[in-house]
């Protein structure tokens, strides 16, 4: 990519140092866009501004480094907001929300577009349903600048239009609705708690995520966040106070884990989609019918004495 062919590309973003260049790169045989630093150090993060650069660097980095392009990443601080319309959402229903936006829209890869509005999810706990997603930080979007003929090159203002769209593709749960699942307290202490979590005939995803290995299984680390709190709703009762307790105890816990809003939102929303809990009294088991929970291994049983023990084993 040079720089005239970006022209396209929106002034409001390529003025932003809140650029990456991105690879394709096979996660067991699955591939996946993952986020460069434009200076050749190595993976950049969605989080960490320190790891961006210029939409200039960015560009041409994407020679020097072997890229495949450049990626925009959302941050806390800026106007923005992405929708990413995945080909799995139908033409129609795509066609519906770019006309209602009418803001800078560009395609990804031909199929899929991306949408960049001036507005806010005015703290709105979900970001995805199905081929619907929409981020405003810890995201990136890769910018191909493939403009979509027919809608602007600038991000327009657009919050009303944008929770409308929000309202139809990405609802809210109605009160009385999951949200306000009631917890079911599990009386095991937080070590044998998690013995038997590591223990579970499933417990592959569990252990990978505790031990913090998230990369390759999730697009970002905050989706793998929302799926481990999930997995420690079943195991907790759905015990707010104790899904945070030992999520912090985990290889997953990071500085973003301390922002109230983001710690408080991840847990509601897996404790809202807990559906069933755990009990030591009776057979766990999943929506298959399978056995989820069995007792701890002998090894486990010496070898987990605390949560960072545990963790330190599931490394090896």
């Amino acid at each position: 990519m040079s720089l005239a062919e970006t022209t396209t590309i929106p002034t409001d973003l390529r003025e932003r140092p809140q650029w990456v260049v991105w690879r394709r790169v096979d996660r067991g045989g699955r591939m996946t866009k993952v986020p460069f630093r434009c200076d050749g150090a190595g993976k950049a993060s969605t989080t960490d501004p320190s790891t961006w650069s210029t939409f200039e660097a960015a560009v041409a980095a994407t020679e020097a480094l072997a890229a495949d392009g450049v990626g925009y990443v959302f941050a806390a601080d800026d106007p923005f907001v992405g929708l990413d319309l995945d080909e799995g959402l139908s033409a129609a229903d795509r066609g519906a929300i770019v006309l209602m936006l009418d803001s800078a829209e560009t395609t990804v890869g031909g199929q899929g577009v991306h949408v960049f509005v001036r507005a806010s999810l005015d703290g709105r706990g979900r970001n995805r349903r199905g081929p619907f997603e929409v981020y405003e930080s810890g995201r990136y979007f890769t910018v191909t600048g493939q403009h979509l003929r027919g809608t602007p090159t600038t991000i327009e203002e657009r919050q009303r239009q944008l929770e409308r769209v929000l309202d139809q593709f990405l609802p809210e749960p109605e009160p009385g609705g999951p949200l306000e699942r009631q917890p079911e307290p599990v009386d095991l202490d937080d070590r044998e708690l998690l013995n038997r979590a590591l223990a579970a005939r499933d417990s592959g995803d569990f252990q990978a995520l505790y031990a913090g290995r998230w990369e390759g299984r999730f697009p970002s680390q905050s989706e793998a966040d929302l799926e481990f709190c999930g997995m420690l709703a079943f195991w907790t009762g759905r015990d707010a106070a104790r899904i945070d307790r030992l999520f912090r105890s985990s290889g997953l816990v990071r500085p973003k884990w301390e922002r109230r809003d983001y710690r408080e939102a991840t847990i509601a929303k897996a404790v809202g989609g807990c559906a069933e809990t755990y009990s030591p009294s009776r057979p766990a088991v999943d929506a298959n019918g399978t056995q989820r929970a069995s007792a701890p291994s002998e090894k486990e049983k010496t070898a987990i004495a605390s949560p960072r023990p545990a963790l330190e084993l599931l490394s090896q």
